[in-house]
């Protein structure tokens, strides 16, 4: 049950990355945006498919407030692709795409990799090539190896 489990989420987080992946290279052509709001919510958040990464910006709308954008605190600081940037009455926080798509390509490769192990520690089986040993358990025909 739990190795269909860990197969049915290496699935779906292989279907993520591939579709990131393609997020990332129709990026450089589309720059797409999506606005959440929630009602009576004194600020809107959109979401940012841009060339470099996933942009997430919160802006504040200050008309019915005392407050004054030009008060506000700027910090800004890029490192690794990674972004933060403060400008008047927004922040923004960026991802680039290759982090996220190597976050989802970690469980798909810890899959493949289990695959391959198991593969090679199957007994009755030539380590080197997985040839059939059960009729010559002394010596692999088919590369030479000797079984351990």
């Amino acid at each position: 049950m739990r190795r269909r489990l860990f197969t049915l989420l290496s699935a779906l987080s292989l279907v993520l990355c591939l579709g990131v992946c393609a997020m990332w290279i129709s990026s450089y052509w589309l720059e797409e945006g999506y606005i959440l709001t929630l009602r009576n919510s004194p600020s809107f958040n959109f979401v940012v498919f841009r060339s470099g990464g996933i942009e997430y910006v919160r802006a504040r709308d200050f008309r019915n407030q005392n407050q004054n954008p030009a008060e506000l605190v700027q910090v800004n600081w890029r490192f690794a692709g990674f972004w933060h940037e403060s400008q008047d009455a927004s922040v923004s926080i960026g991802v680039p795409y290759w982090s996220v798509a190597l976050l989802f390509s970690c469980m798909p490769g810890i899959w493949f990799w289990v695959r391959i192990r198991r593969r090679d520690s199957v007994p009755g089986r030539c380590c080197s090539c997985c040839y059939d040993l059960r009729a010559t358990p002394d010596r692999c025909p088919e590369c030479g190896m000797v079984p351990q």
